[in-house]
């Protein structure tokens, strides 16, 4: 047992240290300028290890080296999507997003919108969920000195935690709930074609609307078979086949 224990530990250690090696590594090629390797190092991290805001970030900005525009795009914006604060992100993003061919001013959204997005953006569900679980346990604290306690502070003091720490329970149930039915249901995505139509129809013979290009960010909207309904930022609509989006 003794043995077994001493073999799960080293297996645990030596796959932190290669983890670790591994980060360097992607890191040691970006630094060295081979981008290329560089990209390949930290596609492979998110293959074995999951999703990071800051892999993505650095995948972006060995993209971004490349001329590879649309990827690095991608890759800030889904570092965002995990880190909505990380500003180095926000504003290679940005400066990525000055390099596409399509300017389309967006339709602007209600100030409370806005600042209900940015709310749930900030926290991911799971960690909404995690405060929501802490404040559960500080009302059940509040609850054991109300009804426990034999002084009468105490009991105020426990009504008042109760409620308040209830309440707050309540706003992050409601936040972490909202916050996952946001990122199921808001479903967007970046041109990876250098030019493609906008059509009416999900088919190829369907009317022409518009000409767009690499690099530009649509919401989409919905699915059918190989096509995707979009939705461009100014709020013009059509139909793009799948292959030339690729999801955020």
């Amino acid at each position: 047992m003794r043995r077994y224990k001493l073999f799960i530990l080293l297996m645990v250690v030596t796959m932190g240290v290669y983890a670790q090696v591994s980060f360097d590594g992607a890191n040691a090629a970006y630094e060295k300028g081979d981008y290329d390797q560089a990209v390949i190092d930290y596609n492979q991290l998110i293959d074995e290890q999951g999703t990071s805001a800051t892999i993505h970030y650095n995948l972006g900005n060995a993209y971004y080296k490349l001329g590879n525009i649309p990827q690095a795009i991608i890759e800030y914006e889904r570092a965002l999507a995990l880190n909505s604060r990380m500003k180095d992100a926000a504003y290679n993003l940005e400066l990525a997003n000055n390099k596409i061919r399509d300017k389309i001013e967006p339709i602007p959204e209600p100030l409370l919108t806005t600042l209900w997005i940015n709310l749930l953006r900030w926290l991911s569900p799971v960690q909404w969920m995690i405060l929501a679980i802490l404040m559960s346990l500080l009302t059940l604290t509040g609850a054991y000195f109300l009804f426990r306690s034999e002084r009468v502070a105490h009991r105020r003091n426990g009504l008042i935690i109760m409620v308040s720490a209830g309440i707050i329970c309540v706003v992050f149930t409601i936040l972490a709930i909202a916050s996952r039915n946001y990122m199921l249901h808001h479903r967007e995505g970046v041109i990876i074609d250098s030019t493609v139509i906008l059509r009416s129809e999900p088919s190829e013979s369907s009317t022409s609307l518009f000409i767009l290009h690499e690099g530009l960010k649509l919401e989409i909207l919905r699915d059918d078979r190989d096509w995707y309904y979009v939705e461009m930022p100014d709020g013009n609509t059509g139909w793009l086949k799948q292959v030339v989006i690729e999801i955020i």
